[in-house]
């Protein structure tokens, strides 16, 4: 038993040297953005870690390079948070709930026109990131 303690020690020993000897790991760097009800974007957060470095304008180039290539992590108010997506396809997919919801629900005038207000705006970041 003791034999076996110390060859799981040894390895942990040789592991930490080779971690040791290769350096400390590059810092990685993350993006997250939040995505309101009415498909509005605020500013991409880039973060090391916990700490936020900078912000990032969505409807900049930049910005919405890393929107198409699924780089930010999309979080949603009640709390869903969508990685590896991009914005097109989240953004199509909430249009079609919507679209959904509003023809399921009660036939009241109001009821139609909030979710058409919600679809419309949805249509408009589309529209500013140049998705269509």
């Amino acid at each position: 038993m003791r034999r076996l303690e110390g060859l799981a020690t040894i390895d942990r020993r040789e592991e930490r040297a080779q971690t040791a000897a290769r350096g400390p790991a590059a810092p990685r760097i993350r993006y997250a953005a939040m995505v309101l009800g009415d498909g509005t974007l605020l500013p991409i957060t880039r973060m090391v870690g916990r700490r936020i470095i900078g912000e990032i304008d969505p409807l900049s180039s930049e910005g919405r390079r890393l929107l198409r290539t699924g780089r930010v992590t999309l979080c949603f108010a009640d709390g869903t948070r969508i990685q590896t997506a991009s914005i097109q396809s989240v953004l199509a997919g909430m249009e079609s709930s919507v679209r959904a919801h509003r023809d399921g629900g009660p036939g009241v005038s109001d009821w139609k026109r909030h979710h058409d207000r919600v679809l419309r705006s949805i249509g408009r970041m589309k529209r500013r990131l140049r998705l269509h």
